[in-house]
């Protein structure tokens, strides 16, 4: 008699601790929308299955932090590639306003030369070139 009032108390224990876990989760359930989806899918049951230490609330914050990490992913991803199209463009607009301003190939300004701007003071463009040619050649060492 008293095995049977031993296994009618482990049942009415095990019902009791089903019913509690069942309501528990019902509550969780209503605070959190993503969690019937995700149960309904097989999410949650595949989460578990990689990892049996997991109950379904666990499993449930396993996939919530897969999520999140997809998404902060998906955001490093789309920052890289904006970073990248700015550092394009800052080095095209570089480059360019090297060609059009008084970098190393450009024509030098003759409004601040006073043999280029008027060479018939200096003796004639002619004579002005052949100056400056041969002061670059003997500053070059030739």
């Amino acid at each position: 008699m008293a095995g049977l009032v031993e296994k009618g108390l482990t049942r009415l224990g095990n019902e009791l601790d089903t019913a509690k876990r069942l309501e528990a989760e019902a509550a969780f359930a209503a605070g959190h929308p993503d969690f019937a989806e995700l149960k309904q899918s097989g999410r949650l049951t595949a989460i578990r299955r990689d990892n049996p230490l997991l109950d379904e609330v666990g499993a449930y914050f396993a996939a919530m932090l897969e999520r999140e990490r997809e998404a902060v992913a998906a955001r490093l991803e789309e920052a890289a590639s904006a970073a990248e199209k700015r550092t394009l463009e800052s080095l095209r607009s570089r480059r360019l306003a090297a060609t059009l301003g008084q970098g190393q190939g450009a024509v030098p300004d003759r409004g601040g030369d006073p043999e280029l701007s008027e060479p018939g003071r200096f003796g004639g463009m002619n004579t002005v070139l052949a100056r400056r040619l041969a002061a670059r050649r003997a500053a070059a060492g030739n």
